[in-house]
């Protein structure tokens, strides 16, 4: 029976779009699109900041360095930040758990600046609502490490089996399966309203 319920953020509940973060920081710094599209993700410096491995302080002064800008730490994270929208389809998804009082949570690879940005303009509401939040930039590891996913059920207070996640990307649901829970790659709020009435919800979807 499932217990709990995690999401994964980006391309569940809200869609992005690296290309506006590119454009944005190449606006605010003057530098060409290429070689911001280099420095934040080629480079792996978008990765360590979703790994915690740099905090937004440090983030910014590399941005800084290797692009050769002045631009202060909030231009900065408004630039590469401010790309997210809600998916207006699971809307009435999370409300039928809010309104059922079922728990559920977030499970995410993310950095602090994005978070930050999600939960105090696109989905305000997020993180007071949620029961728990694991996040890679908090927790020092990402999916589809085990270890993320062993926090989660530690956090949830459930087995294995009881924990039912929810992402777009199939090898971190395979990850998450292979440690026992259930799961399900996200291809639409419809799809998974009847996976989880399958497995035993009810919840007004």
């Amino acid at each position: 029976m499932i217990r709990f319920v995690y999401f994964d953020l980006g391309n569940v509940l809200v869609g992005f779009s690296h290309p506006a973060a590119v454009r944005q920081l190449a606006a605010l710094s003057g530098r060409p699109e290429p070689m911001v599209r280099a420095l934040l993700f080629d480079s792996g410096l978008q990765w360590q900041y979703e790994r915690g491995e740099l905090d937004t302080p440090s983030c910014c002064r590399v941005i800084r360095e290797r692009l050769g800008c002045v631009a202060s730490n909030a231009a900065i994270t408004s630039a590469i930040s401010d790309i997210f929208w809600p998916l207006p389809e699971m809307i009435p998804v999370v409300a039928a758990f809010i309104t059922a009082r079922f728990p559920f949570g977030i499970l995410s690879n993310t950095c602090d600046a994005h978070w930050n940005h999600v939960t105090t303009r696109t989905l305000s509401w997020l993180e007071r609502r949620a029961s728990h939040c694991v996040l890679s930039f908090r927790e020092g590891t990402a999916k589809p490490e085990a270890a993320i996913y062993e926090r989660a059920a530690e956090l949830a207070g459930c087995e294995p089996d009881e924990l039912f996640f929810v992402d777009d990307r199939a090898e971190n649901v395979e990850a998450a399966c292979q440690l026992g829970w259930q799961g399900q790659v996200f291809s639409g709020a419809l799809t998974l309203g009847k996976r989880l009435r399958d497995r035993g919800l009810r919840l007004t979807l």
